[in-house]
Formats: structure tokens, C-alpha cells, sequence
């Protein structure tokens, strides 16, 4: 009864490398429970306990300093201690693409495979699953409690257009009274000459190399 019980529990989660809760509060909102997170940047604090609201603890202080970028990478051997120590029913990790062409990967898979998980991982595109951006990102997920798959791409992809096409007008240097995250940057005039100068699909260089989309400024 008491293996039941501990069954039919809400999933807690604990986010490694936190950053600013991004992932923790996607978990959050499909219902999981957020137990903690770690990060080594102090300012990861605020954004991750205010969405969160539990606690996010600093690495200690001797992961500010810089180090080699092999020694960093270090950091995944780690994830593989906390995850053969404490055994959590779900791993889920996202890192750049070209860790997958380091020996560490190979090692960090099957030692999560060594200690009964189920793996599955590749590189998935942010603009498959609903992110109006190109932005690839490695990405695994390893279950103790039986095979386990990448999510499948959506069906279509959106467009900045399409994300931002309900949003008010706003004037440089102002925001949203509706929404704070939906802000301009002051620009000066010169700036502001350079946006109308654009066009669709057209490239910063076209604002440097001549007309018709070219004016001194």
C-alpha cells in the first residue's frame, strides 16, 4: 500500500543548472512540483524563486572562477553522480549540440544506461515545437520505468509574424501597459532611419552598401 501511495504522487522535479527557470517553469505549469534549483549565478535567484517560488541555491563560490573549457564539461559527470545517487524515475538535460561529439557524451549515456535507464536523445529544433526561432539544442530524456521517446515535431511551425501580429503598436522607448515584456528600445533617429530602410528578407548590409536602401546619415 505504501509503494501505491508513493506511486500515485504528484512528480517532484529538482532543476540542475537552473539558469532563470525556463524548464522548471514548463514543468511547473504542466503540474509538477518543483522542489529546488542549482545554479552558480546568484541572479538566477529572483526570476527562479519569483515564478517558482522554491528555493534556489548557488553553487559555492569556486565554480565563478573561469576554467578551461574541457574542465567544464566536467560538470556532466556530475549529473551522472546525482543521477546514480539519487535514481529520480525521469532525467531530462538540454545543452549545446556539439557536446555529442565529445567522448564525455558517450560516457555520460551509457552510464545512465549502466544504472537502468532508458535512453533517447538527439538534436531538435526549437521551431519544430512552437518556439517562432531557429535555435537547435541538444536534447536527452532517460526514464527508470520503461522505454522512453523524444517528443514529435508539431505540425507547423510559426513565424515571428504570426506570434507578434496581436500585439499593439508601441512607440520607441516605451512598453506595454498590458504587457511589460512587450517593450521597445529608445532609438535614435538615425536607427529609426535604418529600420524604414529595410525590407523583407533583406540583411544589415544593405543598409552600408548603396541605394535604394541607403541614405547618409
Amino acid at each position: 500500500m505504501a509503494r501505491n501511495k508513493l506511486l500515485n504522487a504528484p512528480p517532484v522535479a529538482v532543476d540542475v543548472f537552473c539558469g532563470a527557470a525556463g524548464l522548471s517553469l514548463g514543468l511547473k505549469e504542466s503540474g509538477i512540483s518543483i522542489a529546488a534549483g542549482i545554479d552558480l549565478d546568484p541572479a538566477c535567484r529572483f526570476p527562479f524563486e519569483e515564478n517558482i517560488g522554491a528555493p534556489c541555491q548557488p553553487f559555492s563560490g569556486y565554480t565563478t572562477k573561469r576554467r578551461a573549457i574541457d574542465d567544464r564539461w566536467q560538470l556532466l559527470l556530475e549529473f551522472l553522480r546525482l543521477a546514480r545517487g539519487v535514481r529520480p524515475e525521469i532525467v531530462t538535460l538540454e545543452n549545446v549540440p556539439r557536446l555529442t561529439h565529445l567522448p564525455l557524451w558517450s560516457s555520460f549515456v551509457h552510464g545512465l544506461e549502466a544504472t537502468g535507464y532508458h535512453v533517447a536523445w538527439g538534436v531538435l529544433d526549437a521551431s519544430s515545437y512552437g518556439v517562432p526561432q531557429a535555435r537547435r539544442r541538444l536534447v536527452l530524456l532517460a526514464s527508470l520505468m520503461g522505454p522512453i521517446g523524444l517528443p514529435p515535431p508539431v505540425a507547423a511551425k510559426p513565424t515571428v509574424r504570426s506570434v507578434l501580429a496581436g500585439l499593439p503598436k508601441i512607440e520607441a522607448g516605451t512598453s506595454c501597459a498590458a504587457d511589460p515584456l512587450h517593450a521597445c528600445r529608445a532609438l535614435t533617429p538615425v536607427n529609426l532611419r535604418r529600420i524604414r530602410a529595410s525590407r523583407p528578407a533583406g540583411t544589415w548590409r544593405e543598409l552600408l552598401i548603396g541605394k535604394p536602401y541607403f541614405e547618409p546619415f
